[in-house]
């Protein structure tokens, strides 16, 4: 008799070791995987990021669009990476058969220019620019979004 009560309480306890097992299993699957290697992903932090492609250096994982301005039919985008803390600028809709010229500047005197020729492509980015405590704005030869 003392065997069997033995047994069960040994058979309860691993269904109890499983069942914590499989829960903290369950929790970190339900953390998002962007949410877990964003930060470890980050190739630089602030001003180590100027001049670097935020895609090479993975900032563009965590990026967010800070402001938008359109001229014309282009959209450029001041874009922000919280685990780098650098901006960019982003454009998109670029349709024209004539140079475009796009930057990124902070109130630092940081700037980063792109420049698409002749029928370039209709996307594209600047290198970024550090934003660690800097204001920041998107621009190309007409316009700029607001300081951010």
């Amino acid at each position: 008799m003392l065997r069997h009560a033995r047994l069960r309480r040994t058979a309860a306890a691993g269904l109890a070791a499983a069942a914590a097992t499989v829960a903290l299993s369950t929790a970190a699957a339900a953390t998002p995987l962007h949410a877990q290697s964003a930060a470890v992903s980050a190739g630089c932090t602030g001003a180590s990021c100027n001049g670097k492609d935020p895609h090479d250096m993975g900032c563009d994982a965590d990026a967010t669009v800070v402001d938008t301005v359109w001229d014309g039919n282009v959209r450029l985008d001041l874009r922000w990476s919280q685990a780098c803390r650098a901006n960019w600028t982003r454009i998109s809709n670029l349709v024209t058969s004539w140079p475009y010229d796009f930057r990124v500047e902070n109130k630092r005197g940081d700037v980063q220019r792109e420049n698409f020729g002749w029928f370039g492509p209709s996307s594209g980015w600047t290198n970024m620019v550090n934003g660690e405590g800097i204001l920041a704005r998107a621009c190309d030869n007409s316009v700029c979004t607001g300081w951010h």
